[in-house]
């Protein structure tokens, strides 16, 4: 009976001291109280603690909030929850087909820019074994839609849930790698042809599951696809970081690039140019270059953001790479305005080069192109000695593949140097 009059006397005063506080404005106010009771050891109330707060805004702001969640605030068009809302009854009254839009390449768009891009869709239709379609599966569609690379239209089927199970299992397990930091960094050797110097190193990231490692093409779609491409860039950072020391010691004392892979999604993530700048700052006394390596999709995904980007690094030590040229856009006409240092050849041209004639003319036209531009070649994918004579008969110099060194941890790095020879040249 004591508690409930304290309680009751606490309110009363609290509510009191907010009224006189909030004397400005008329009209009706909306209390919150909440009491709290504090005991003696022997267990009686000893004195009551109230807080109040004036919830009038939020109260009168409910309809409005309603509103806007019924609503997208960008399009004006009906928000998710609302969609759903209106297929329930739909679905009772006639089998319903549901198909989803998703805008490729959507963080591409800016203000003031042209742009053009495409849409995959994803429709769910009625079958005896979905008989209400329903929104998420028609979203699912278009995701792997969107996965397949872009532009075309999937339909909801039994075999695509079971991918989609797959799929989603795989994006759990991902960002739980990425939580428990379950990535390691291999390097794989570049090197002057000539005499087998080493010249650089491509960092390349690996997950490591139990059984085996994973290499990054069979999980940086996802990661993309998903919204984490930023988190597996940074840890790729990190882990290459952590691994100056060694690779340092491993190298001796001549200047090595150190080429480091960008995806398009992380060229335009805003948190991108302050990472690399960071890890240029890192790397200033090392004795080691940074070479970041995109692709001709990536950078014409958004070239003048591009430039824009790139253009910083170099100006803070960086150097571009355009990896896997020749396969990409018809980018040629933009390759003299791109900030781009070096080319790296396709490795499907350098797989045929000593017998397929079509393929030596390329690369000659590519060769000769590279010198115009002031721009170094590297080829990659070398296997033989066949393709590696035939690079440099054409010119190309610097190569990459399994005949100079497959990947390895930076603690390996060392003997595998001092066995292969690469630092004498021999």
């Amino acid at each position: 009976m004591l508690y409930t009059i304290l309680v009751i006397i606490a309110v009363i005063v609290s509510v009191v001291i907010v009224l006189n506080v909030m004397r400005e404005g008329d009209g009706t106010r909306w209390l919150s109280t909440r009491a709290t009771a504090e005991h003696t050891a022997e267990g009686a109330v000893a004195s009551v603690q109230t807080v109040t707060s004036d919830r009038t805004v939020l109260r009168d702001a409910a309809p409005e909030l309603t509103a806007s969640s019924r609503r997208d605030a960008l399009t004006d068009m009906c928000s998710r929850s609302a969609i759903g809302e209106r297929l329930e009854p739909a679905a009772d009254q006639r089998p319903a087909t549901v198909v989803v839009f998703l805008l490729d390449s959507a963080d591409v768009i800016t203000a003031g820019n042209e742009r053009y891009l495409r849409l995959s869709a994803g429709i769910c239709m009625p079958t005896p074994s979905v008989l209400v379609p329903q929104l998420e599966q028609a979203e699912l569609a278009a995701r792997l839609a969107q996965m397949a690379g872009g532009g075309p239209v999937a339909e909801f089927t039994d075999s695509l849930e079971r991918v989609a199970t797959e799929t989603r299992v795989n994006i759990q397990a991902l960002r739980r790698a990425v939580e428990d930091h379950e990535f390691v960094v291999h390097y794989q050797p570049i090197v002057d042809m000539r005499d087998r110097r080493l010249v650089g190193l491509e960092a390349l990231l690996r997950w490591q599951q139990p059984e085996h490692l994973v290499v990054a093409r069979d999980f940086v779609g996802l990661a993309e696809q998903f919204g984490f491409i930023d988190r597996l860039g940074a840890e790729v950072e990190r882990l290459m970081l952590s691994d100056l020391v060694p690779l340092r010691e491993a190298v001796g004392d001549s200047t090595l690039a150190l080429n480091l892979n960008v995806s398009a999604a992380q060229l335009l993530s805003a948190d991108f140019l302050v990472r690399i700048i960071s890890v240029l700052d890192r790397m200033a006394n090392s004795g080691l270059e940074l070479h970041l390596e995109l692709t001709e999709t990536a950078m014409m995904v958004d070239p003048e953001r591009a430039c824009a980007v790139l253009g910083q690094l170099r100006n803070h030590g960086a150097r571009v790479v355009l990896d896997d040229f020749g396969t990409g856009f018809s980018s040629i006409s933009w390759l003299h305005k791109l900030p781009v240092d070096a080319i790296k050849l396709d490795s499907s041209f350098v797989t045929g080069l000593a017998v397929d004639p079509v393929s030596a003319r390329i690369v000659r036209t590519i060769m000769t192109l590279a010198t115009e531009l002031g721009l170094a070649v590297t080829g990659e994918g070398i296997e033989t000695q066949d393709q590696r004579e035939a690079l440099i008969n054409l010119g190309c110099i610097q190569g990459q593949g399994y005949l100079f060194g497959r990947p390895m941890p930076a603690s390996d790095l060392a003997a595998y140097i001092e066995q292969s020879d690469f630092r004498s040249g021999r």
